[in-house]
């Protein structure tokens, strides 16, 4: 094994997954700025499963690490990274067949999206976009980032159509609901924004975890997850303060999730259950009385992305519901019975 490709592997951080919309593949976006492409239905092939857990394709998609990924209409997916937002073509990305080494450049983007400078940043100083929600009713595109700001985007002319100010630190984590109307926004400076945006762009509500039961001092009010349950007004979120389930009509804190000293940074509605992970290499599925379910060990010393899938719309085979699991490691993690890892797949 080369030193380079050890040193890849030890330091590899693959910061987010998508499925595809057909659930046939996934891809993964790491700290290089590449992203990698699976064929599910290879890597459920037992039989052919040393070499089918390695990427299928392997593109650069930014001269910068891609931090976040969105799924949009036209079968595209879109990355973010230092700067900019660029959209890729699902069906192109298939199609590639690229070779492991060198990371091709042949994969086009159908589009760029360019952060606008703010007083905040010069050309030095680029921020970041570190998460991303599309509203799939009003073809538009919420970014949050380095910038301190949400900026909502009208894919159709490319340009920012609304901002959303008032974070004094980077955001996180965005979620939406109700047809893209109410935004909410997790941020490093320990709030989360909550806006409805055919008001205005102030919040019509702003939740300070780490002033409630939720603080832990120890570890900073810092708010790096963020989840919501588009079918009722549950709201999840905490980072430095402890992960709290909060409810959106009176925003009383219903109840916490308790990790230790383990900050959660990725959390998401599952049927009847969250699902979250964090700083550990631990899965944690949870009921929503905060009670602990499920503890399930995995591969990343630290989690950054959780994805799972409904097995029976997808032709990926009779494999039950999907998880996924990303994060400070080399590989991605595939859980078909979420109680245990089923397998890993490689991205170096």
């Amino acid at each position: 094994m080369s030193t380079d490709l050890e040193r890849q592997r030890m330091y590899a951080t693959l910061y987010d997954i998508s499925f595809s919309p057909c659930g046939r593949y996934i891809i993964t976006c790491d700290c290089d700025g590449l992203i990698g492409l699976y064929s599910l239905k290879h890597a459920f092939n037992s039989d052919a499963r040393k070499l089918s857990n390695r990427p299928a394709s392997v593109f650069r998609s930014h001269d910068s690490p891609v931090y976040c990924l969105a799924n949009i209409d036209g079968g595209r997916v879109l990355t973010g990274g230092i700067g900019e937002i660029k959209a890729w073509s699902w069906k192109t990305i298939i199609a590639s067949k690229n070779s492991r080494s060198g990371a091709s450049n042949d994969v086009k983007s159908d589009f760029t999206l360019t952060i606008p400078a703010t007083t905040l940043y010069n050309q030095l100083d680029v921020p970041e976009v570190n998460s991303m929600a599309f509203c799939s009713h009003s073809d538009v595109l919420y970014s949050g980032g380095g910038d301190n700001l949400v900026n909502m985007w009208d894919l159709e002319t490319g340009v920012v159509k609304q901002t959303l100010p008032g974070h004094t630190d980077f955001i996180h984590k965005l979620a939406i609901k109700d047809s893209g109307n109410l935004c909410f926004s997790a941020s490093e400076d320990g709030t989360v924004r909550c806006w409805d945006v055919r008001t205005g762009n102030q919040p019509y509500h702003t939740l300070t975890p780490g002033q409630t039961d939720c603080a832990r001092p120890a570890l900073g009010d810092w708010i790096g997850c963020l989840a919501i349950e588009e079918s009722s007004d549950w709201l999840v979120c905490g980072g430095g303060p402890t992960l709290g389930l909060w409810h959106q009509r009176n925003w009383g804190l219903t109840c916490t999730f308790p990790t230790g000293n383990y900050p959660q940074q990725v959390a998401t509605f599952y049927e009847d259950s969250l699902i979250s992970g964090g700083q550990e290499p631990f899965v944690y599925h949870w009921s929503m009385n905060g009670e602990q379910r499920m503890r399930t060990p995995c591969s990343m010393s630290s989690i950054f992305a959780l994805a799972t899938y409904d097995n029976n719309q997808s032709h990926a085979g009779n494999q039950g519901d999907i998880l996924l699991t990303s994060g400070a490691s080399n590989f991605i993690d595939v859980f078909t019975n979420f109680c245990y890892k089923s397998f890993s797949l490689e991205f170096y």
